[in-house]
């Protein structure tokens, strides 16, 4: 008999912590849950850009708002 269990881990509102974080040289790249094998290549041109000092692509800085760890001390869908 074989035993598999994969553990995928979310945030309370089930989306992604994409960011630059408070701490010096830390990257936050978690909480993708089921779709991180969906989000992986977006994760990583953004991850790469933000760990290079690049300015991420257009539609992924557009969206970095919904991506941070404080979304749930605004008010809902202010990015």
């Amino acid at each position: 008999m074989e035993r598999w269990w994969g553990f995928r881990p979310c945030t309370p509102d089930e989306g992604h912590l994409l960011r630059v974080s408070s701490i010096d040289g830390l990257l936050l790249a978690c909480g993708h849950d089921r779709n991180g094998v969906l989000m992986d290549s977006a994760t990583a041109e953004l991850i790469a850009d933000l760990a290079s000092g690049l300015e991420p692509c257009h539609q992924l800085t557009n969206l970095m708002g919904f991506f941070s760890w404080d979304r749930w001390t605004r008010p809902y869908f202010q990015p």
